[in-house]
């Protein structure tokens, strides 16, 4: 769900990975300050619906200390009771963090590529430190497979999902399977088709781990999904606190509902890669040639859809124009990308559910049904 914040600043090329940083700003207060700062900061947490215990009285006490970890961690930042230059802007009490845009090029460029590819959003020419119209894409796929507005901007929910925000708690977690790494794959350049005889059929790929979370866990790992479900805009009652309980439960099968997957509230491959948990599988992009292609182009077909050129194998203008064509009857983020869901519905992806609730039909603007969970 977009927090509807505006889209951050150009980064320049010297920065490094800022999500990473979790110092606070100067001017912002701190445990044990007093003073008019401290006041506006109470305020700020009041309005965002969080309790103070004592309300706003220009202390920062255990109880200020306690609604600010509230509100991080329902934001997917760190607990770290800091005012953070990302919790300063999400509490309106400082400017935006300072994210790369399309033009940008250099290391906070690289980053942020390196990010994507890490949950599985590949792009033609890898982290080449440039942002350009592949990076642009692919956030797009990100922000559709975690039911955002399709923007291709890093605003400050995707750079939070993605972890590349300050104080993300996506990327300070040291078990985060979705972080990126030095072996990040590329397999953003076109591929050749090999004599393999079954690549149309997109499995889970053998080098990204299973990641099944159940009922009654307890650690990062069930911290970590609460945070993903917060993020994709399903409220979690009891916030990001690690355990796999009623509430969590409950999210998750909300989630699933939306995405139109099985709704068993037990996080499989399936919905682990949705929620950008473990790696997507890889999907033909804009470009690409090859049997993965010819097998979306044959599906559209199957569906009613018209592919100008036939199934030729050649992912391009026409490819592009038809699979928007698909997402618009089947009532999805309409993006022109193979993504997650797209796949799903198309039957590249095996695993979705035709018989969900109309009104839990997931838009680019509300991806998730907003009632909360009732029970933990």
């Amino acid at each position: 769900m977009s927090l509807g914040v505006p889209t951050c600043a150009v980064v320049s090329g010297s920065a490094t990975n800022v999500a990473h940083a979790t110092a606070r700003p100067a001017s912002m207060p701190r445990l044990g300050d007093r003073g008019d700062a401290v006041r506006a900061l109470q305020q700020a947490l009041i309005v965002a619906g969080l309790s103070v215990r004592g309300g706003a009285d220009g202390i920062f006490g255990q109880g200020t200390l306690s609604a600010l970890k509230a509100f991080q961690s329902s934001k997917g930042l760190v607990a770290s009771g800091e005012v953070d230059a990302s919790s300063a802007f999400l509490l309106g009490l400082g400017p935006s963090p300072v994210f790369p845009k399309r033009g940008d090029r250099g290391a906070s460029v690289t980053t942020l590529q390196n990010a994507l590819i890490g949950v599985g959003h590949t792009m033609r020419g890898g982290a080449d430190g440039i942002f350009g119209s592949a990076t642009t894409a692919a956030i797009a796929a990100f922000q559709t497979a975690r039911g955002f507005t399709a923007t291709g901007t890093l605003d400050i929910t995707t750079a939070i999902a993605l972890g590349v925000a300050p104080a993300s708690a996506t990327a300070t977690s040291s078990t985060n399977p979705a972080a990126p790494t030095t072996t990040a794959p590329t397999p953003t350049t076109a591929p050749t088709p090999t004599p393999t005889p079954t690549p149309t059929t997109v499995p889970t790929p053998t080098t990204v781990p299973t990641l099944v979370i159940s009922v009654g866990e307890r650690g990062e790992a069930v911290a970590r999904l609460q945070r993903a479900l917060i993020a994709a805009g399903v409220p979690v009652r009891g916030g990001a606190d690690g355990v796999f309980g009623a509430a969590t439960t409950n999210a998750v099968t909300t989630y699933q509902r939306a995405v139109s997957i099985a709704a068993t509230g037990q996080v499989d491959t399936l919905t682990a890669q949705f929620l950008g948990l473990v790696a997507a599988p890889t999907l033909p992009v804009f470009g690409d040639r090859g049997p993965t292609v010819t097998d979306v182009q044959n599906r559209m077909i199957a569906a009613g859809i018209t592919v100008k050129g036939g199934a030729d194998g050649v992912f391009g203008v026409a490819t592009r124009v038809s699979i928007r064509a698909f997402q618009t009857a089947r009532k999805i983020p309409v993006t022109g990308v193979v993504d997650l869901r797209t796949a799903l519905h198309l039957g590249v992806v095996p695993g979705l559910v035709k018989n969900k609730p109309a009104t839990t039909s997931p838009t680019a603007s509300t991806p998730a049904p907003s009632t909360p969970p009732r029970c933990r």
